[in-house]
């Protein structure tokens, strides 16, 4: 399992470097493509660098990207946030950027909003940006508990905020997965801890909170897994499996999530223990996905092609 997950892991960090010799045959799988009623693709925004993470903002009706724009765990200060207008065309490409006006990204991943406040997961530092400006508030280092690449960011029901670490490091050329996977939180006093490490969670990418089953949900990018985490549980549960290398999760008010996978580049419904393919063979390197305000419409980062597609759904 270790070799196969250090080779998952290895596709990923290739991908993520802009290596110009990556083929599009590569970079998506040949299959069959197609869509069930009701999710239909309704718009490409392009002109990226590597996008990661997409989240909505119901305040200010607008979208934030985050752009890698590098190797996933390089400290080389060229990430940045990009802000979409509401129908997903470009408000401004730059919107954050690493070196300017005090700010610093390195790889920036996963997004979260608290209020008005962005949370960004980059690499082994949680950074809170002011929504409305960009500008930067402050920072939680998580070196010290040894993270090494933070990938999926939510906050919780209580406010904490959460951060997956999918465990994958490079060492002399080499990239692998290290286990075990943990979940870091941020609580009062932006305090962090380990609140959970499980290496039951194979890679911890996205993660969501499911309000209807009282857990945060996590796919697994370096495994085929995924599982739920409880507040305060020493470990997770499993709750299913499928075609693996999963990257994003969002659940939907009605207990049900949306599951995105580099596997077979499609994009899955989660009800119950059933995963529904829903998009199929037409998202290659389908990263961390978010829903609009009205659940209609879903934003799906294509790493891979510098691209973010905006589906509409059922």
């Amino acid at each position: 399992m270790k070799a196969i997950a250090g080779a998952i892991a290895a596709t990923f960090a290739a991908a993520c470097a802009h290596n110009p010799s990556v083929s599009a045959a590569r970079r998506a799988p040949a299959q069959a493509s197609g869509t069930l009623a009701g999710f239909t693709k309704v718009r490409s925004t392009v002109g990226f660098d590597s996008p990661e993470s997409a989240i909505y903002d119901p305040v200010q009706r607008v979208w934030f990207v985050s752009n890698i724009a590098g190797k996933p765990d390089a400290k080389d200060h060229k990430g940045f946030i990009s802000r979409l207008k509401e129908d997903g065309s470009m408000d401004s490409l730059h919107f954050i950027t690493s070196g300017v006006n005090g700010a610093m990204l390195d790889a920036p991943k996963g997004l979260a909003l608290h209020g008005d406040t962005l949370w960004v997961a980059d690499i082994d530092v949680g950074r809170a940006f002011d929504a409305r400006t960009g500008r930067p508030l402050y920072s939680v280092d998580f070196a010290p508990f040894h993270a090494l690449m933070l990938n999926g960011t939510a906050v919780g029901p209580d406010g904490r905020v959460y951060f997956t670490d999918t465990a994958i490091e490079t060492v002399n050329g080499q990239t692998k997965h290290v286990a075990p996977d943990k979940i870091f939180e941020v609580g009062p006093g932006r305090q962090p801890r380990i609140a959970v490490q499980d290496s039951s969670m194979e890679g911890a990418d996205g993660i969501s909170w499911d309000a209807t089953h009282g857990r945060f949900l996590v796919v697994g990018f370096t495994g085929k897994a995924i599982t739920a985490w409880r507040p305060g549980a020493s470990s997770v549960e499993r709750v299913t499996t499928g075609a693996g290398q999963f990257d994003g999760c969002q659940v939907l008010p009605d207990g049900r999530a949306l599951v995105s996978s580099w596997a077979d580049s499609s994009l899955y419904v989660l009800s119950g223990t059933s995963l529904t393919r829903v998009v199929s063979g037409v998202l290659p390197s389908p990263a961390d996905l978010h829903v609009g305000e009205n659940g209609t419409r879903v934003a799906i980062p294509l790493l891979n092609r510098n691209e973010v597609a905006f589906y509409t759904m059922p």
